[in-house]
């Protein structure tokens, strides 16, 4: 082998190397098709709440905003009416929070089992049924406490 097909073999092999980095960077889909599309519908369809009523993390008695959703949380169970779950970006699966609606003070106790929500200014998405217990499903989102419970 001479000279140039070496060369040649070399910059073939660093190139393939880059673009088998390069892929491993890209910005790719995380969640299933059918997961986006039960959390969808609230993106466009309820109004943003005031700066002063989100909080990024979940500390004692930390304050958000709350929305809700049914379809199939990424535990791969059902979320719906009758169960009380919810979706959370950071809390580990299966940790219980209180989650206390400050406009009329109904709380109900939440198991997270799926990641989200996936707007800036929600702090927790809570099941259908879990929305009903504290009455935020008319509203569709509101201003909650969150306490996780040990």
């Amino acid at each position: 082998m001479g000279d140039s097909a070496v060369g040649t073999l070399a910059r073939a092999i660093a190139l393939l190397i880059v673009l088998g980095l390069a892929g491993c960077s890209a910005p790719g889909t995380r969640y299933s098709a059918s997961y986006a599309h039960h959390h969808r519908g609230y993106e466009t369809a309820r109004s943003s709440p005031s700066a002063g009523e989100h909080v990024a993390d979940l500390g004692s008695g930390s304050r958000g905003v709350a929305s809700f959703y049914s379809g199939r949380a990424a535990t791969g169970e059902r979320v719906g009416s009758n169960v009380l779950t919810a979706a959370h970006r950071t809390l580990p699966f299966g940790t219980k929070v209180r989650v206390t609606n400050l406009k009329n003070g109904q709380s109900v106790t939440v198991r997270i089992n799926d990641r989200g929500p996936f707007l800036r200014n929600r702090s927790i998405d809570l099941s259908d049924g879990a929305a009903g217990v504290i009455g935020m499903k008319g509203a569709g989102v509101a201003p909650v406490r969150m306490e996780v419970i040990r």
